[in-house]
């Protein structure tokens, strides 16, 4: 058993040795050996689950960059890592509740809390934002398509010609006519309303 557990820290202290060096294979099998007890430990001080997994991501992060600084002298891999954790989580743990008090005594002070005014804008935001999609959706096939393409998919003019095999010239004949038709058919509802 002794001898079991000499031969494991010695593959670990071998396994920190490789990641030091860039070695990813390394660093797959030492997530893979360490991920759960850290994620157990992250999650008894955290008491949440994603905040366990940041918390994870997280110390492999500083295992791969900081595997260098590990001594075998000090401890075992083990010791080590589990210790990062801990650090880690409590500094976690001590920045959500300081979050949450600064939170609490703005609500308490009136900073947070939405004015009417502030609830009436996203009222009037979600209104417009419900009259753009239908609106778009009423375009003809070819010119929603192309609008949807140059302003929810980010792509140029090329980029959409390429995409649906058109002349760049359509695409932008295509885009300025379903521009001028959202133009007037928002603009007639806001005379409306």
């Amino acid at each position: 058993m002794v001898e079991e557990q000499q031969n494991e820290a010695e593959e670990d202290i071998a396994l920190l040795a490789a990641i030091a060096r860039g070695d990813r294979e390394a660093f797959s099998r030492f997530y893979d050996r360490f991920s759960r007890p850290l994620y157990t430990l992250a999650l008894a001080i955290l008491h949440t689950q994603a905040e366990a997994e940041d918390a994870l991501q997280e110390v492999m992060t500083k295992v791969w960059s900081k595997a260098q600084a590990y001594r075998p002298k000090a401890g075992k891999p083990l010791s080590w890592v589990m210790t990062l954790m801990r650090n880690h989580a409590i500094d976690r743990l001590r920045s959500l509740k300081r979050a949450q008090e600064i939170k609490e005594e703005a609500l308490k002070n009136d900073v947070l809390r939405p004015t009417e005014s502030d609830t009436q804008k996203e009222t009037e935001r979600n209104d417009l934002a419900k009259n753009i999609r239908a609106t778009l959706a009423a375009l003809p096939d070819d010119q929603r398509k192309a609008l949807e393409l140059a302003y929810f998919r980010g792509l140029t003019h090329s980029e959409i010609a390429t995409t649906l095999n058109q002349p760049i010239g359509t695409i932008k004949a295509r885009i300025r006519r379903g521009m001028q038709r959202m133009r007037a058919a928002l603009s007639e509802l806001s005379s409306i309303t």
